[in-house]
């Protein structure tokens, strides 16, 4: 029986290469939002969305000073799929 898809489905969301990518930039460390947009060429708007649908499915979480937002993995939040 095939899954039903949901917008905010942790599937979903790691599904986007693009994501994966984030993911994987955010494994080692939290990151800017600019040097996350740096290091995988796209414009900051772009990686702004993506983080937007990871953050909604509980895959990062933002942490803001003052005018920097700094991006953080979730690693418990990667659990569905790894079961």
């Amino acid at each position: 029986m095939a899954r039903p898809v949901r917008q905010h489905d942790v599937f979903t969301a790691v599904a986007e290469p693009t994501r994966r990518s984030i993911l994987g930039l955010l494994q080692p460390e939290p990151l800017l939002v600019g040097a996350i947009a740096a290091r995988l060429d796209f414009a900051q708007p772009t990686i702004s969305e993506h983080l937007n649908v990871l953050s909604n499915v509980g895959l990062v979480a933002a942490h803001q000073t003052g005018r920097e937002r700094r991006y953080e993995l979730q690693p418990q939040a990667l659990a569905p799929i790894a079961s």
